[in-house]
């Protein structure tokens, strides 16, 4: 028998019912601590047949009112649902990350990483990039025990949980891939086609870039709301500061995964809107362009150009050997972006720096730079 005696009564009776039983279990799903993004997605779904259901049957109860308020908010979800999107509720369950580049900021992304206990499957081109990638970070684990600051048994751990290799399949396991390739944008936009190609849709990618678009970036993956910039310093290791960088697409749950990511690998981040040069970058690099000006103009030497800033701004280190250590190609890059990016000739890049580019002297990578290196 109808309740009421009419149709009218019984599909408010049934949108009452099924609203109230959807609700008891978003609210359990609630309290779960880990809500992967497919059951985020399931939920979003729940909450669009509700809308359609409480329109349909033109439904006044308080319970169908997950409709009413769904049509004055700019988001795409329910109340109810709102719990389970909030960053604070975001647990990190990452085990296997992915590692882009094992030069120097790939095989240093990789180390901070395992011995964070977190297994590591470190990616490049040619088996001899990936040796050179391990042997450095060897035997940078192994300074660290020879300073007290590691163990052997923590050195040995953290060696074994890192993975070379030169096929992008073997990223298949990794829930953050982090791209730390050159400095390049075709470069950088068609490793992340690969990874993109290749990994679950709940992968969180990231790219390493220190000066370039993440919005750019992020608009060849698939699902761009989990593209995030994570721009390491120069040593990985031991610079503490990790700038996480939202593009226009980034979720608010994937940044917030980022943020825990730091904290976890031991950095200290800081949260920075799309801009060429973020932060750091956008101070530093002029400035070290700055100093390459002077010295091509020959108003002070190297040395004393580095001297000057240490003793004079209290700076650990000189401009010019700081160049060095970035690399000069890495640095022409940057001042190039913030040229095109600003249109602002003040960000025009030292001829001197592109003539040292130009003849291989990059810095310490390659021996030669604005100082020799052994």
């Amino acid at each position: 028998m109808i309740p009421g005696g009419s149709l009218a009564v019984a599909q408010a009776h049934m949108c009452r019912t099924i609203c109230r039983r959807a609700k008891r279990a978003v609210l359990a799903l609630s309290e779960v601590q880990a809500v992967t993004p497919a059951a985020r997605h399931a939920l979003n779904r729940l909450s669009d047949l509700m809308f359609v259901l409480a329109r349909v049957l033109n439904v006044g109860h308080a319970e169908a009112q997950w409709g009413r308020q769904r049509e004055h908010r700019p988001v795409r979800i329910c109340l109810p649902f709102i719990s389970l999107l909030r960053p604070t509720r975001q647990t990190m369950n990452l085990n296997t990350i992915g590692v882009i580049g094992a030069g120097t900021m790939g095989n240093g992304i990789a180390q901070v990483c395992a011995v964070a206990g977190l297994k590591v499957v470190m990616i490049d081109v040619s088996d001899a990039a990936i040796a050179r990638g391990l042997a450095t970070l060897g035997g940078s684990l192994e300074r660290l025990v020879k300073k007290d600051k590691l163990s052997a048994t923590d050195r040995d751990a953290a060696l074994a949980r890192v993975q070379g290799s030169t096929r992008y399949e073997d990223l298949h396991g990794a829930q953050l891939v982090i791209e730390a390739a050159t400095e390049n944008l075709e470069l950088k936009l068609r490793i992340l086609r690969q990874i993109d190609a290749l990994v679950g849709p709940e992968t969180v990618i990231a790219t390493n870039t220190s000066s370039l678009s993440i919005t750019q970036l992020a608009a060849v993956v698939s699902q761009p709301e989990r593209v995030i910039g994570m721009h390491f310093f120069n040593p990985v290791p031991l610079m503490a500061l990790l700038e996480v960088i939202r593009g226009l697409q980034t979720s608010d749950a994937t940044h917030a995964l980022a943020v825990e990511f730091a904290q976890r690998v031991g950095k200290t981040p800081i949260s920075v809107k799309n801009n060429p040069g973020f932060v750091v970058n956008r101070i530093l690099c002029p400035m070290i362009n700055e100093a390459i000006f002077v010295l091509a103009e020959g108003v002070a030497s190297a040395d004393d150009i580095d001297a000057g800033m240490k003793l004079g701004c209290n700076q650990p280190i000189g401009p010019l050997a700081l160049a060095d250590m970035i690399g000069l190609d890495t640095l022409l890059a940057i001042m190039q972006v913030f040229c095109d990016g600003f249109n602002d000739p003040k960000y025009r890049p030292a001829p001197l720096l592109k003539e040292m580019v130009a003849a291989g002297r990059l810095g310490r990578k390659s021996g030669q730079g604005f100082f020799a290196y052994a």
